[in-house]
């Protein structure tokens, strides 16, 4: 067969479904992401960029040979070895930090939560408190009532009794 006859219709090339494409089984955001990702001319948003080169210089190592910075010197004269801690005892890996990605200002995220707290607690006592029957609650009102009434009259009494007796309070 020469390149100019054409092509076998009945042939297996044509006969087989080709494979069903992983675009359609993406959602539109992920296909036009990765349509973006292949356009040569595409920036990144500066969010992504700033992740990238974060993520870049906390994977490098500040205390190699070919980092030589002058603090790096400095510590080196002062008996710091690679790998150990700073003493020889101190810390080896670094502080974890944790990247503020909202816009609230620093500390608010535990007024926050203190503040949910506290209302999380009010809740609690609110709930108790109409766990309570009402119907005990109110008993033990008029128990206290009947109470301070019987009170009442014990001292009026023993006052009338002291008077009759000359004794002045």
């Amino acid at each position: 067969m020469s390149d100019s006859d054409p092509d076998d219709y009945m042939s297996s090339k044509f006969l087989t479904e080709p494979p069903p494409e992983p675009s359609h089984s993406l959602t539109y955001a992920e296909r036009r992401r990765r349509k973006q990702l292949l356009n040569k001319s595409y920036n990144k948003p500066r969010r992504e960029l700033e992740n990238d080169y974060r993520e870049q210089a906390l994977a490098k190592r500040i205390d190699t040979e070919e980092n030589e910075s002058p603090g790096l010197k400095l510590l080196k004269k002062m008996g710091y070895e690679q790998g150990k801690g700073l003493g020889n005892s101190g810390r080896t890996e670094p502080i974890k930090f944790e990247l503020k990605q909202d816009k609230l200002g620093l500390g608010m995220a535990t007024e926050i939560k203190h503040k949910a707290q506290a209302e999380l607690a009010k809740v609690a006592k609110r709930a108790k408190f109409e766990e309570d029957s009402f119907r005990e609650r109110v008993r033990q009102e008029n128990l206290e009532k009947r109470v301070e009434g019987q009170l009442r009259k014990l001292q009026n009494i023993c006052e009338t009794l002291d008077t009759k007796h000359g004794i002045e309070v």
